[in-house]
């Protein structure tokens, strides 16, 4: 950082041209007088529209020529927001282009200042040939102009160290009070982060403390939910085993069933076949009694005999021979019955026996599940 001087009022005499210069000198303080270089960096960087080199800044600044203002407006700009305290680049923008107008044009409007020529003084000529024949005089004269003018440039130096001197001070109570502002702030932003850590610990620990409650509460129930399975699948594998045995006993009890009804219809058959015979042995008996005829009344009396014999031996095979079919039929009807239920008992059996193995394959699978690929 370097800091260029303020002109002196012989060479920028006051006006318009002047204040500019001052309001940018006082610009160019606020910023902690960056060099020209940083200045024609920054400009370039943040793509401004004008352009600014660093000699031509400080030409500038020293009061040397006068610029666009497409070209100054982005150094108030730059050093706007350099400045401490912060400002703002459009007020400031504003400002000094309102001072730059005026100074253009006071630029146009005034006249061009004539040379200064020592004939045109009073007393030129004397002094000019005076200047001439006596050097000793001159060289004084010009040592006492020296004197003054070191002396005029001391006070005014004098001036400007008191004025940076007293704009330090505020600049450093400024940052004084911005530091201690901002250690307030940051400290007071540390306290809420340590109470806001302090709080998410604190929520960590009870959601952990509840997370592990939760999971010792799932581990218990798996550890039940496995004996659980266990159990149902001893219990599963007992009914079916016991479905397979009632299949068993049912079966061979109606194979049983089914021996003993054919045994009974057989000996229906055979009782049927002997009241059969007897009918014929009677008609066989009646032909015979019908094949005498030496005694009719004992032939009368035998074929009335006979006939009653053979009526009611008819009507007893008859009756024998229905009832006997009806008892057949009431047995073979009895017997499908039975034979339908046990197919239906057999049917639902094997119907529960294959939920039961679904059951027990399901339980299986969920007890050890199939590995993934």
């Amino acid at each position: 950082m370097a800091r260029i001087e303020m002109p002196d009022k012989r060479k920028v005499p006051p006006g318009p041209h002047r204040e500019l210069l001052f309001a940018l000198h006082q610009l160019h303080e606020d910023a902690g007088w960056p060099g020209g270089r940083w200045i024609s960096q920054q400009i370039k960087a943040q793509d401004y529209s004008g352009s600014m080199s660093h000699e031509r800044f400080r030409t500038l600044m020293r009061g040397e020529g006068f610029p666009r203002w497409i070209n100054l407006e982005p150094v108030v700009r730059v050093l706007t927001l350099r400045s401490i305290p912060a400002r703002n680049p459009d007020a400031d923008a504003t400002r000094l282009q309102a001072l730059w107008k005026a100074a253009e044009q006071a630029q146009q409007t005034a006249p061009p200042l004539p040379m200064p020529s020592p004939l045109d003084q009073p007393n030129g000529i004397e002094a000019a040939s005076t200047a001439l024949t006596d050097p000793e005089e001159q060289a004084n004269r010009l040592l006492l102009e020296a004197e003054v003018q070191a002396s005029r440039m001391v006070s005014e130096a004098s001036a400007d160290a008191s004025r940076v001197l007293l704009s330090a001070g505020r600049k450093a109570e400024s940052l004084l009070t911005e530091i201690e502002n901002r250690r307030a702030s940051a400290e007071a932003e540390a306290e809420a982060l340590r109470a806001q850590a302090a709080d998410e610990l604190t929520r960590a620990l009870r959601d952990a403390r509840d997370m592990r409650i939760v999971a010792e509460a799932e581990a218990r129930r798996i550890v039940e939910d496995t004996q659980a399975l266990r159990e149902a699948r001893a219990e599963a594998r007992r009914v079916v085993q016991e479905a397979r045995n009632e299949a068993e006993r049912i079966t061979v009890h109606s194979q049983r069933e089914l021996g003993a009804l054919s045994r009974r219809r057989a000996d229906l058959d055979s009782e049927i076949s002997r009241v059969q015979d007897v009918l014929t042995a009677l008609e066989s008996v009646e032909a015979l009694a019908q094949a005498g005829s030496s005694e009719a009344e004992f032939e009368r009396a035998c074929q009335g005999a006979v006939r009653t014999m053979l009526a009611g031996a008819e009507t007893e095979a008859c009756r024998i021979v229905d009832r006997a079919r009806a008892e057949a039929q009431r047995i073979t009807d009895e017997g499908r019955r039975e034979v339908d239920e046990l197919v239906r008992r057999r049917r639902d059996l094997n119907r529960e026996i294959a939920r039961t193995q679904d059951v027990v394959d399901a339980l299986e699978m969920f007890e050890h599940p199939p590995e993934r690929l």
